[in-house]
């Protein structure tokens, strides 16, 4: 059997190994010795480099996991907070109505008296209905007072022309009661009174102006057509 010595001196890739072969008389001769070659270092054998990791030294030396690291969430901002609406209906008396458009009327002409409690001219009826003399127009005179008057001595003039003119016979024309003085008609209705006229008197087309005139002289009342009665 062969037989194994070895000897070492000192340490490291200098080391000598010794094979010792049996020999015929049983003595062991001594091999040639052959340095060790040095083993090379495999892959698996070769010096690890520590590879730095985010957790403690002595995890990574007792084949603890690393901790994940822990990522702080950002802050959520909140947003701003909307005002709040007010819908509850406002009352309808706070709403202003629409505005009403103004009508633009066309002025007529009214009587002009000169006081307001005795007679006036109420109206003319200017166009009559007989043909050529008209004989059916008439001024018609209203008592605007609260008492009777004596129209005796009151005057009605066709103040633009001058003339005609109609003098008034004694008659009581009660309140708010009122007499026509015809251009050549007679209605006991109203008065009976006329002008006697035989033509028209009161010009359409170039409307005239009448007039009352108390027994002083003093005109009370005119009145200018149109309108007519």
């Amino acid at each position: 059997m062969l037989a194994l010595a070895s000897a070492c001196s000192g340490s490291g890739p200098d080391r000598t190994v010794i094979f010792v072969s049996p020999t015929p008389s049983g003595t062991a001769e001594p091999l040639t010795s052959q340095p060790e070659t040095p083993a090379t270092p495999t892959p698996a054998q070769s010096t690890a480099v520590p590879t730095p990791t985010s957790g403690p030294t002595s995890a990574a030396v007792e084949g603890t996991p690393t901790p994940e690291p822990t990522v702080a969430a950002a802050p959520v901002e909140e947003p701003a907070p909307v005002p709040a609406i007010d819908i509850t209906a406002q009352p309808l008396s706070t709403i202003a109505p629409a505005p009403t458009p103004t009508q633009h009327l066309t002025p007529t002409i009214t009587p002009s008296p000169a006081t307001g409690t005795g007679p006036v001219i109420e109206c003319v009826f200017f166009d009559g209905l007989v043909r050529s003399t008209e004989a059916d127009e008439y001024v018609q005179v209203l008592n605007q007072g609260a008492s009777a008057i004596d129209l005796a001595g009151w005057r009605l003039v066709d103040r633009s022309d001058g003339s005609p003119e109609f003098t008034f016979p004694p008659y009581q024309l009660q309140p708010l009661a009122s007499a026509r003085v015809y251009t050549n008609e007679v209605h006991p209705e109203s008065g009976g009174f006329s002008f006697q006229r035989k033509s028209s008197i009161w010009n359409n087309s170039d409307p005239d102006e009448a007039a009352l005139i108390d027994p002083s002289g003093t005109i009370v009342s005119t009145y200018l057509y149109p309108p007519s009665c």
